[in-house]
């Protein structure tokens, strides 16, 4: 349809802030930001038809659908310090506009607080909450679907049918009053994020810092597509700096993450049989340590860098169906519906080590290694097989690795 992309984007950005002091331990604080990406990009029309799911023609015209956005963003904000103690509280407010989106725009409203206390001068503690909600404007569910069909038909995805549709049993696919089947990153969601650091320096040479953060996305009106998604993180560094020529450190972090899914099972319509959902619940739990340290060799001539880390990813994926529906019947031959449990399980495993020598006063030279090994178990692996049956393309051989890299550097500094 065309020899070229003929490709246009007007990008237009801008940011102000201002700042104010009334009093002498109050800071008043207001920023705005806006980002314009309009793309002018040629719609390019394929009226033969398309290829679906990388592996079926289609006789059905399409044309491509350039993406543009509008983000406007602003904050407000303030400050007192009183001594020991310091609390900041504000309000940011985020609009985003899409093309051939389902929305005409999102907003989200955010409200935080964050507070640091300094008992002594070698411990220091911060703690931090927020929470807001995001809501759409002026949707029209089929538009994304039929941005991209020369000759739009009846919505054939359950993310873009009427509200009006009914199940089988007569009851609405989503309660009165609610769009619950809105894509993610437009749907209505209430977001939640609190957490805290210890920070300890005793003796000036030795720090010792642990933090935990929590976060949740409830997309309370949703039920189909993504559901909530949560977040725990706790982390423990150290760091020991006796001097300037050398200093060491390490550092651990466990990520515990999950997420909620619903769908449904359809083919060329969309199905109106409850029984025919699935869900999905993932669970993935990060395990990273490591550790390293910073040698001055010869004294503003040569240093050495040494780092190592080894990390270990367990995931799992509960699925389940409703006995009688299209995915539980598909799977009886093979023991039913069942969950994933080789899934994102990862062993992640590095050492590096650099020497770098000031040459001159603006030539720096470096020679290093650095040895990987990566093993992984999940139940999409391609391993060694790099043609997936059904599909007009090669995928990626990201079966298990060793690497083993040397590498020379030259930096110039003017």
């Amino acid at each position: 349809p065309a020899q070229s992309l003929d490709g246009k984007a007007n990008v237009f950005s801008f940011s102000a802030g201002v700042s104010s002091r009334p009093l002498k331990n109050l800071t008043l604080q207001a920023r705005v930001r806006r980002y314009d990406l309009d793309n002018k990009t040629p719609r390019l029309e394929f009226r033969e038809g398309y290829v679906r799911f990388d592996a079926v023609w289609e006789k059905i015209p399409r044309i491509s659908v350039p993406y543009g956005y509008t983000t406007d963003q602003a904050q407000l904000s303030a400050a007192y310090d009183f001594g020991k103690v310091s609390v900041e509280g504000g309000f940011k407010h985020d609009k985003f506009d899409r093309t051939f989106r389902e929305t005409e725009a999102t907003t989200q409203n955010l409200g935080y607080l964050h507070a640091t206390l300094r008992p002594l001068d070698w411990v220091l503690v911060r703690g931090t909450f927020e929470t807001g909600t995001r809501a759409f404007q002026h949707l029209e569910r089929e538009l994304s679907e039929e941005a991209s069909f020369l000759t739009a038909g009846a919505p054939a995805n359950l993310l873009a049918v009427p509200s009006g549709t009914l199940q089988t049993d007569g009851q609405p696919l989503c309660p009165a009053g609610k769009t619950c089947n809105l894509r993610y990153d437009q749907a209505v969601k209430d977001t939640t994020r609190f957490g805290g650091t210890l920070q300890l320096t005793p003796g000036g040479k030795a720090t010792v810092a642990v933090s935990y953060l929590y976060g949740k996305d409830d997309y309370k009106d949703t039920s189909y597509g993504l559901l909530s998604s949560e977040s725990n993180v706790l982390s423990a560094d150290f760091d020991y700096s006796p001097g300037e020529r050398w200093n060491l450190y390490a550092f651990y972090n466990r990520e515990d993450l999950k997420n909620a899914q619903r769908g449904r099972q359809s083919g060329a319509t969309v199905s109106k049989n409850r029984l025919d959902d699935w869900t999905s619940d993932v669970e993935d739990k990060v395990d990273t340590v490591g550790g390293g340290g910073n040698f001055n060799l010869v004294k503003d001539k040569a240093d050495l860098r040494l780092m190592g880390s080894y990390q270990k990813v367990d995931g799992n994926n509960a699925i389940a169906a409703p006995v009688g529906g299209v995915p539980e019947i598909a799977r009886r031959a093979v023991g039913g519906v069942a969950g994933i449990p080789l899934y994102d399980d990862t062993k992640l495993f590095t050492l590096k080590a650099e020497v770098e020598a000031k040459a001159t006063k603006s030539l720096k030279l470096a020679v290093g290694g650095l040895y990987e090994k990566y093993e992984i178990k999940d139940s999409n692996t391609v391993g060694l097989v790099n043609y997936v049956p059904g599909s007009f393309f090669l995928a990626a051989v990201d079966g298990d690795y060793e690497a083993k890299v040397v590498y020379f550097r030259a930096s110039y500094v003017w």
